[in-house]
């Protein structure tokens, strides 16, 4: 009995156990004959349906022309009515083949009874409505049954059309509410907390106290005044919005002007190639607005460019503010000369920067001597580069520069200015450590500058977009058909890789490669893959400048061969090589010209503006020549025989096109020469000129002064450029694919309408990423990569207005 009782309490689990019974097999196999049944009645329904109404559903639907060789007529359907009708409307993607025929695939769109499932569709509904096809391509032995082997062999797939909302869809809402979270509540939570301690610091302001003027410190992180703690400032919405409509002093106008420039030109060519233009094969065999943009791809390897002449640019800032600060002497009979003793008076600020507060004795020595000591958070980031589209930040004057360097200037011809640092690092092998680590600082700073943006327009194209109503089997355009849907399919399977900018430095590191890697240039996720080839080529191209002058030359010359190479032996030449040369090829015109300039150049290097712009255009030449078909049917012979040079043209309009953007970068950046009789100038009109010797000349003495710092609508486009720039790809997809299932009739004024409506929606997408994602990020991560937030400077018991910090993008 007492081996009974210890087994005991294992019989009864055993027992309790749901282990499988006759009568729990027989409930599955009931609940399987009922699903079957209930399938049977559905089809039987779907069927019944569609005989009933067959006419009036193949009228909803695409037809398929016989006598025009099985050419698809009204691709689109009619999906506004077939759904207000209360069917349900699919994009059919029909993959074929057969013997008698060279077409392999077609996509339309088909109105089915809304009884139907998919499985039904494809079995049933789709063969009985297109039944003249297959009936046509059915081939039968001469028994009379039917030939299987010989007969069209075919598959469909189908995408629904639907509108229904976003929120309404469980397997995607888990994602969407977390990155509205992230990307929309964090920054509306700030703004809320901020604008409650404004509140509450106006009140405070207007009741009568005695207290201690608090501290800037105390001011920033705890009391109350008009100053917030970071944080909250980075992700305040009145902030972002001030940011972005604020100008900064480090801008300079015609910088601003050659990035807005290129952004346009990059519109221009995706708008006009990439809209869904009726007859678009013969509009590009004959239009000459289709042969006139055909150049315009070099914009892609102009962004590239222009980031690494930033590059060096930046280099030689950082290298110039680590160096010893060289004795300065002024001119005694010079009345420029402030006393030996006291430190140099602030430059007036420009119109819009804001009232700078007077230098206090303690503390503000060092703020005279340029920025490049401390640079700020937000110029870190980057190196005082651009984070988008390769455009630079457009500043007229380099932090750490003398803002005198290679020109005269009246009343400064006694002053003994620190030697320049040149594009290398000179000799010594011993700097090299510390010269590398501070540029793969700037790099890192640089790629978290760029990622938020890029994160958060991954984000909606991976989640948002695939979630509302769209066409995806639009074959005969890449952007929006079913290449794109490929694209988006390849940008998923390594959706974390790609949306941080890691498509070629993951397989290195993990070894995990991509089977799509080459064919999507390393990122398949829309126009991503040229961000993240502009950070890997500034990081390569700031090791290299790193290192000593000898040294990085002949690296520079060995990159030119090795990419030269393969073109001599016939082979492809694909994206890293191709821009790997032509950014070599830049850094060895900048080396051999002792250039960029640190400060603002000379007002003699305006000039060479003009000569950047005539060999920019001898580049555009040779390329349409070359890949845009120009003068074929013009001058033949001439085009065949640049076509044949695949070693030498390649390489002759990339060389063009890197040594006229150089020339052009210093040409906007140079001063501006004031007129002869020019005795007076309003201080207002003249901006201000920031560098390590802290002396602005007045204007009535100089003869050269800053270059034009630009007006509030530059400054905001210039800092909208990279958004744009990013998200025109999506916002474009968005109209042609979701909001217009139409094709339009190209003509001037379309074209035009077309690329305005693009350009504007992808501005007002821009400013919104900029007030929400760009900006509070940005600010986050250079703070937590190590830069300290600034606190606010008080000056008699207020706080003073600041001026902007430099530019974030």
């Amino acid at each position: 009995m007492g081996r009974i009782g210890s087994w005991l309490p294992v019989l009864v689990l055993l027992c309790s156990s749901p282990w499988p019974s006759l009568h729990g097999l027989a409930a599955a196999e009931d609940a399987d004959a009922e699903a079957a049944e209930w399938a049977r009645v559905r089809r039987h329904a779907c069927i019944v349906a569609f005989n009933t109404r067959r006419r009036e559903f193949k009228e909803l639907s695409s037809v398929m022309a016989q006598e025009l060789h099985w050419d698809i007529l009204r691709r689109a359907g009619n999906p506004t009515v077939c759904l207000g009708e209360g069917h349900r409307f699919f994009f059919v993607l029909f993959f074929y083949s057969h013997w008698r025929t060279d077409s392999t695939t077609a996509d339309f769109g088909a109105c089915v009874p809304s009884e139907c499932d998919g499985r039904v569709v494809i079995d049933e509904i789709l063969p009985a409505m297109y039944h003249h096809f297959f009936e046509e391509h059915a081939d039968y032995r001469p028994d009379g049954s039917l030939d299987e082997e010989h007969s069209v062999q075919y598959s469909f797939t189908l995408k629904e059309y639907r509108q229904t909302s976003v929120a309404g869809q469980d397997d995607t809402w888990d994602m969407v509410s977390s990155g509205l979270a992230l990307f929309v509540g964090l920054p509306l939570l700030c703004s809320a907390l901020a604008e409650v301690l404004l509140a509450v610091a106006w009140c405070r302001r207007l009741l009568p106290s005695k207290s201690k003027v608090a501290s800037p410190q105390e001011a920033s992180f705890g009391g109350f005044s008009d100053d917030l703690p970071w944080l909250l400032d980075a992700f305040s919405l009145r902030r972002s919005w001030r940011a972005l409509c604020a100008s900064s002093p480090l801008e300079c106008a015609d910088l601003c002007w050659l990035r807005v420039g290129l952004t346009c030109t990059l519109l221009t060519l995706h708008v006009t190639q990439g809209s869904k233009w009726r007859f678009v094969d013969l509009l590009e065999r004959r239009d000459p607005v289709f042969y006139a943009v055909r150049p315009m791809a070099l914009v892609n390897d102009a962004f590239i460019l222009l980031s690494a002449y930033l590059c060096a640019w930046s280099y030689l800032r950082a290298e110039a503010a680590v160096q010893p600060a060289a004795p300065i002497v002024f001119a005694a009979a010079s009345s420029l000369s402030p006393p030996p003793t006291a430190p140099p008076a602030a430059a007036p600020a420009p119109a819009g920067a804001g009232e700078q507060p007077p230098e206090k004795k303690r503390g503000k020595a060092k703020r005279g001597q340029g920025a490049a000591e401390s640079p700020s958070a937000a110029e870190a980031l980057g190196g005082g580069d651009d984070v988008g589209g390769g455009s630079g930040k457009a500043s007229a004057e380099a932090a750490g520069g003398d803002g005198l360097q290679g020109g005269s200037t009246a009343g400064s011809a006694d002053a003994v200015l620190p030697p320049a640092p040149r594009l290398g690092g000179g000799g010594s092998l011993a700097l090299l450590p510390a010269r590398l680590l501070r540029g793969l600082r700037r790099s890192l700073l640089k790629y978290l500058r760029q990622v938020p943006l890029c994160a958060f327009w991954t984000w909606v194209y991976l989640v948002i977009l695939p979630s509302v109503p769209y066409n995806m089997y639009n074959h005969d355009y890449p952007w929006f058909g079913v290449r794109w849907f490929q694209q988006t399919g390849k940008c998923m399977s390594k959706k974390w890789r790609y949306s941080f900018l890691l498509g070629d430095i993951w397989p290195l590191l993990s070894g995990e490669r991509d089977p799509f890697w080459f064919t999507s240039n390393g990122n398949p996720c829309g126009n991503l893959w040229n961000f993240q080839l502009e950070i890997q080529v500034f990081t390569i191209a700031t090791s290299l400048l790193a290192l000593p002058s000898v040294l990085g030359a002949t690296a520079l010359v060995a990159v030119v061969a090795a990419t030269v190479h393969p073109l001599l032996a016939g082979a492809e030449d694909w994206w890293i090589p191709h821009h790997a040369r032509g950014v070599a090829v830049m850094l060895l015109f900048l080396r051999l010209l002792g250039l960029p300039h640190v400060s603002a150049p000379p007002a003699r290097w305006r000039a060479a503006r003009l000569l950047g712009t005539v060999l920019v255009l001898a580049a555009a030449v040779l390329h349409g020549v070359e890949q845009g078909r120009w003068l074929e049917e013009y001058a033949p012979g001439v085009a065949e025989r640049v076509k044949r040079e695949v070693v030498l043209v390649p390489a002759l309009y990339q060389a063009l096109l890197a040594m006229g953007l150089a020339l052009i970068c210093e040409g906007c950046r140079a001063r501006r020469r004031l007129p002869p009789d020019a005795s007076e100038v309003d201080a207002a009109t003249v901006p201000r000129s920031r560098g390590s010797l802290g002396v602005v000349l007045p204007a009535g003495q100089a003869e050269e002064v800053a270059p034009v710092a630009p007006g509030t609508l530059l400054c905001v486009a210039n800092k909208l450029a990279f958004g744009v720039n990013v998200c025109h790809p999506f916002v474009q997809w968005y109209i042609e694919a979701h909001a217009s299932l139409d094709f339009r009739i190209f003509t001037l004024f379309s074209w035009f309408g077309q690329l305005l409506g693009v350009a504007s929606l992808s501005l007002f997408a821009s400013a919104l990423a900029y007030v929400f994602v760009q900006r509070p990020w940005v600010r986050l991560l250079a703070v937590l990569a190590g830069e300290r937030p600034k606190l606010p400077r008080r000056h008699g018991g207020r706080a003073s207005a600041a001026a902007p910090a430099p530019s974030l993008d």
